[in-house]
């Protein structure tokens, strides 16, 4: 969900829930979580004064840029493993598995 603020800007409750395919109760369930812990903002929408924007805060976008980085480190350990003709198979390999990652994200 903090990589869908960052990328999409701010946005509706409902349309998080959409985006992350979960009830929108759960999702302002997780939105009070994310702001008690400083990681996202509710402002009134200045479109609609009866519904609020949820936004990235400068500490959720540290937190989100953190897992990022350990997660590459992680998968680099892992490449790490595999020997010269294993890395270049998953490198020839890279078109076909982002076509498939495309057409599960649409």
């Amino acid at each position: 969900m903090l990589a869908s603020l960052r990328d999409g800007g701010p946005q509706r409750i409902t349309a998080l829930a959409a985006s992350e395919a979960v009830a929108q109760p759960t999702m302002t369930t997780l939105v009070g979580r994310l702001e008690r812990d400083g990681l996202v903002t509710r402002d009134a929408d200045p479109a609609d004064a009866r519904a609020v924007l949820v936004s990235l805060t400068a500490e959720g976008l540290m937190r989100l840029e953190g897992i990022r980085e350990a997660r590459a480190a992680a998968i680099e350990a892992r490449l790490q493993e595999l020997d010269p003709a294993e890395r270049e198979a998953l490198v020839a390999a890279m078109p076909a598995l982002e076509k498939l990652a495309r057409g599960v994200a649409a």
